[in-house]
C-alpha cells in the first residue's frame, strides 16, 4: 500500500495543478515543501541554483508563500511590538491557502505501467537512488499519465472560509 500511495503522491506533485486562494490569486502549484524548476535552461548545478532560476510557474508559486509568510510574520512582529491585531485580521494569512485547484492529471495506474516501473527502477539504481529508497521518480520520463482532468475543492475550505474574513 505504501508504494500505491508513494506512486500517485510523486505523479501529482510532479505534474501540479493550478490552484486559487480566497483571494482570487492563481498559480500552479507543486508540492513536497519545494519548487519544482520546469525550465529546462535552468542551470543544472547546485540546489541553491536551482532555486534562483527564473521559472515563471516556480516565480508565481513563489510570490503567494512569500506574501502569505509576510503577512504573518508581520502579525507576528505586531503582538511582539504591543500592538493588537483586530480580531477579523487575526488569520488574515490563511487567506492564500490554497482552496481550489484544476489541470491535474491522474497517473495511469502502477498495474497499467509495470514495464515503464521496471525501466525506471534499472534507471533509478544505476544513478545510485534505488526506487525503494527515493520513490518514484516522475521527472525520467518513463512514467505515464491519463488526459483526463481532476477539478473541485479541498475538505478544509469551509474552515478557510470561516477564519479568512474576506468581504
Amino acid at each position: 500500500m505504501g508504494a500505491h500511495v508513494n506512486f500517485n503522491h510523486n505523479a501529482h506533485n510532479w505534474k501540479g495543478s493550478m490552484m486559487m486562494n480566497l483571494v482570487g490569486f492563481t498559480w500552479r502549484g507543486y508540492g513536497d515543501g519545494k519548487y519544482r524548476i520546469v525550465d529546462a535552461t535552468c542551470p543544472t548545478g547546485t540546489l541553491w541554483s536551482k532555486r534562483k532560476c527564473s521559472d515563471p510557474e516556480t516565480e508565481a508559486q513563489r510570490r503567494i508563500i512569500v506574501h502569505a509568510t509576510m503577512l504573518s510574520v508581520l502579525d507576528i512582529l505586531k503582538v511582539t511590538s504591543g500592538l493588537e491585531i483586530a480580531s477579523k485580521n487575526e488569520f488574515h494569512a490563511i487567506c492564500y491557502v490554497p482552496v481550489r485547484y484544476w489541470d491535474t492529471q491522474a497517473p495511469i495506474p502502477p498495474e497499467n505501467q509495470q514495464h515503464e516501473i521496471w525501466k525506471l527502477r534499472s534507471a533509478m539504481s544505476s544513478a545510485g537512488r534505488p526506487m525503494e529508497e527515493h520513490g518514484f521518480d516522475f521527472s525520467l520520463g518513463y512514467l505515464k499519465f491519463e488526459s483526463t482532468e481532476l477539478r473541485g475543492s479541498v475538505g478544509y475550505i469551509d474552515y478557510v472560509k470561516q477564519h479568512c474574513n474576506l468581504p
